[in-house]
């Protein structure tokens, strides 16, 4: 017997309903969270973010009191660091138990390649991509400073030694053919490029930062310098020698008196634990406590905006398994060179 136009449509439409309802449970329903018991007591968990006047130490703090006040499991302390290689140092070590990371220097890490040659982890995993840091070459204006061969002579600051903002600062001018030799080069924190700019300890310095840079922005304000662009050649080099850097346009107006875009590298950042530290159930817990509270810390830093659940494109180092397990949950298309054994 033939059925009505009717209870044809009637059939489709309760078809298309529950095709509409299973997509929602497989998705962000968090249906495994709430098989979880939190813990009679919260673990208490540190993260290594940046120099007090970075960008870093500001989104480690806003992700920290948010989960610090909407947390079953865990405390954050956001602890102050001189970069990605203090990070690294202290989460070997057991002293932190997440870190903030330049991609690049992850990657090495993680193969124990490059500056970790023979001296890192595999165990090391992904959390959640950070927002690209773009170089700004900062020089004094009237230093006579206008490409990266200038720089011959001159005296310049980089990172501390080991950090991520010194190896950044080391790759371009070995790309560009130069070596520490060629200047006088000052290691210090970043936090005291600027006042050596102002002191005229320093022609020029190699920051790494989201831009607007704070640190910069206030130079710019009250000193006369510039930021160098960095020629197209020049940048497609670097990036086939390197890995985890992207093109950057820094757009004309972000710094006072910068009336022209200023093209440079930056390179992808991201939020890092060691694969025998957190569990797969802590870290999908942790995953939910941070974006599941994103309201409460995406004003904390300017750049928190292009920090979301959904945007893993620049990460290559293999996400943990917990990680994993949070993204899938949330209809993540997760590549699958950077699913780790563990999860498969």
């Amino acid at each position: 017997m033939k059925r009505s136009k009717l209870a044809v449509a009637l059939s489709v439409l309760m078809l298309f309903a529950g095709m509409i309802s299973g997509a929602q449970g497989a998705g962000s329903d968090a249906a495994y969270l709430k098989t979880l018991t939190p813990p009679a007591a919260k673990r208490a968990l540190s993260i290594g973010s940046g120099s007090s006047s970075g960008a870093w130490y500001v989104i480690g703090g806003g992700i920290a009191n948010a989960v610090n006040l909407n947390s079953k499991w865990f405390t954050i302390t956001n602890e102050a660091a001189s970069g990605g290689g203090e990070n690294l140092r202290n989460l070997k070590d057991g002293n932190i138990e997440i870190a903030m990371l330049n991609c690049d220097m992850g990657y090495y890490y993680y193969t124990s390649t490059g500056s970790y040659k023979n001296a890192g982890r595999n165990t090391l995993r992904s959390l959640i991509a950070l927002p690209s840091s773009a170089m700004h070459i900062v020089v004094r204006k009237g230093s006579g400073i206008k490409s990266l061969n200038d720089l011959k002579g001159k005296s310049i600051a980089v990172g501390r030694p080991g950090s991520g903002y010194e190896l950044f600062a080391r790759n371009v001018l070995d790309t560009a053919g130069l070596t520490y030799d060629d200047m006088s080069v000052q290691k210090i924190n970043p936090s005291q490029m600027s006042d050596a700019m102002k002191n005229g300890q320093i022609d020029a310095f190699f920051y790494p930062v989201q831009a607007p840079g704070s640190a910069i922005t206030e130079l710019s304000l009250t000193s006369d310098v510039e930021i160098l662009s960095l020629s197209e050649d020049f940048r497609k080099k670097y990036m086939s020698e390197h890995v985890g850097y992207v093109d950057y346009v820094i757009p004309a107006n972000t710094y006072s008196k910068q009336d022209t875009e200023i093209h440079t590298l930056a390179t992808g950042q991201f939020i890092a634990t060691d694969r025998d530290v957190l569990s797969a159930d802590e870290v999908y817990v942790l995953m939910h406590d941070i974006f599941d509270n994103r309201d409460a810390w995406i004003g904390s830093h300017a750049t928190c905006k292009e920090i979301t659940n959904a945007n893993i494109k620049s990460i290559i180092v293999p996400l943990h398994a917990g990680a994993v397990k949070y993204y899938l949950e949330q209809g993540v298309n997760v590549p699958e060179n950077i699913v780790p054994a563990e999860a498969k």
